[in-house]
């Protein structure tokens, strides 16, 4: 008799009198499989999550005017960073950390490298995450939490096409030269029913921009005007 045939006899009768003297139970079938169906579906809604978030974060700096900033010069990259929803990258991150420790239950993550895991978890997720912008999914939460009508979660989607913090959203309703002055959409007490706006950069504002055209504006609120810094117009 070989010693591995002999190994495995050994070990064979090891795993009996364990069993014999109650170390060891026996796991009917549906066991694993309810047990693999289970981390199965944690793992898919675990990464639909992930997928949800990465479209949240575009699709609120693509609508809250975070990244036009990232056109406006020094400045602008500077206020994109201060900006930038952070914690929801650092869940979204922790996120994809759970969904790789639970694909490593599985044969062919046990076999990856943490990082080939984590590279192509990230890149499925990504991919996806920018696939839902191109629907009305975020759109329709939009309107739904602009409306009320939308108990959880209202609070992500209401306000993100509103002004705040050194950016602002109006229409234009008067050009001359470098100034101009745009509706006050979000009824800012700040200012009255108008806003002016002085380009404080060689902007072009005549040629580049219509009266009726939709702006977002960067800047700071000087004696009442907006130094805007950078102006890009907002897509119907």
């Amino acid at each position: 008799m070989s010693n591995a045939t002999e190994q495995n006899n050994n070990l064979k009768d090891l795993v009996l009198r364990k069993i014999e003297s109650g170390e060891l139970s026996m796991k009917p079938k549906y066991y694993f499989v309810l047990k693999v169906s289970l981390l199965i579906f944690i793992a898919f809604v675990t990464f639909m999550l992930s997928a949800l978030l990465v479209s949240y974060i575009l699709f609120s700096l693509r609508e809250g005017g975070q990244f036009f900033l990232i056109g406006f010069g020094t400045r602008g990259l500077y206020e994109f960073f201060m900006v930038f929803p952070w914690l929801l990258l650092g869940l979204d991150i922790l996120l994809l950390l759970f969904l790789d420790w639970l694909l490593k239950s599985f044969r062919f993550g046990y076999n990856s490298p943490i990082i080939y895991l984590f590279s192509g978890s990230l890149l499925l997720i990504t991919v996806l995450g920018s696939l839902i912008n191109f629907t009305s999914f975020h759109d329709n939460m939009m309107r739904r939490a602009e409306g009320k009508n939308l108990p959880f979660a209202g609070g992500l989607y209401d306000g993100l096409r509103k002004s705040h913090d050194g950016l602002f959203l109006g229409t234009i309703v008067a050009i001359e030269g470098n100034e101009f002055m745009i509706t006050n959409s979000d009824n800012d007490p700040r200012f009255s029913e108008t806003i002016k706006v002085i380009a404080t950069i060689n902007a072009d504002i005549q040629n580049r921009f219509s009266l009726g055209d939709k702006v977002f504006i960067a800047g700071d609120v000087v004696n009442g005007a907006i130094h805007a810094y950078g102006v890009h117009a907002v897509t119907p």
